[in-house]
């Protein structure tokens, strides 16, 4: 019997670094893609404005981000929300939260459960 439950062990185990790798590998082509459409913006856009908005809305769109937001340093060294994009109004909701809320460029955001991917640019 211990034979037929160790060839089941390393069968299940296969198949896990199996689903790895394919996970691994479909994240890698997502990024790849996200990275294509943003240098592809670099160069189209006509604006610095229509670049942020557009920006963000790739990584939301096809980074599969839940949300994104584009934050800048104003004259007093303090983060100023400029443009975002989210999947639903309540995600938005946080960056605003959070542009009242942490200030210091070099202070961790809190983690939000909610959010299985984001990014703050």
């Amino acid at each position: 019997m211990l034979p037929i439950l160790n060839e089941l062990k390393d069968d299940i185990e296969f198949a896990l670094v199996k689903i790895e790798t394919q996970e691994s590998l479909k994240n890698s082509i997502r990024f790849y893609n996200t990275l294509s459409k943003v240098n592809h913006l670099l160069i189209k856009s006509t604006s610095k404005n229509e670049l942020f908005e557009k920006i963000c809305d790739v990584f939301v769109n096809y980074g599969e981000f839940d949300l994104a937001g584009l934050f800048i340093l104003d004259d007093k060294n303090k983060l100023k929300l400029t443009k975002y994009s989210g999947k639903n109004k309540q995600d938005i909701e946080y960056l605003f939260f959070a542009n009242d809320k942490f200030q210091n460029p070099h202070e961790s955001w809190p983690t939000i459960k909610s959010f299985n991917k984001k990014v703050f640019l």
